[in-house]
């Protein structure tokens, strides 16, 4: 049995180490984000968990304050804008004035999904984003205790 003496790997090799080390590192990532995406779609797809549904049921209790969004106007601003026009008009502009008064309500929903859609995407986002930062801190580690140039 020949013993051959320890050999340190020349600088090529050293380079070939770390080109690998850092595509093992860019594959583990890209499998990351491709896991990561399919779980988010799955979630898009299976739609709201129960929990969430019944938190956005519930409604908060009336605080003391007089608000407008606790009280809604018994009149809208459309009714009392048509009744402000002189009679003799009145008739010429009141379907005009009930396709906006539809129009707002429709907006008014419109954009309250929006903001519910963006922040629950957001949150997703939030915690995607901090699974890939953990993922990647572990990676980084990973690597680091591999490449043999330190």
């Amino acid at each position: 049995m020949i013993i051959e003496p320890f050999r340190y790997p020349t600088h090529e090799e050293i380079d070939a180490f770390v080109r690998a080390a850092r595509q093992d590192r860019a594959e583990a990532i890209a499998r990351l984000f491709r896991e990561a995406f399919r779980g988010l779609a799955g979630l898009f797809a299976r739609g709201m968990p129960a929990q969430a549904v019944a938190r956005a049921r519930q409604r908060p209790s009336r605080s003391g304050i007089s608000s407008a969004k606790e009280r809604p106007v018994a009149e809208s601003f459309w009714k009392a804008a048509a009744a402000s026009l002189p009679p003799q008009v009145q008739w010429r502009y009141a379907r005009m004035f009930e396709a906006a008064e539809r129009f707002e309500e429709l907006l008014d929903r419109v954009l309250t999904a929006r903001g519910r859609a963006h922040r629950a995407l957001a949150r997703a986002c939030s915690r995607l984003a901090d699974a890939l930062r953990n993922a990647a801190r572990a990676l980084d580690a990973a690597a680091w205790r591999l490449t043999l140039t330190r």
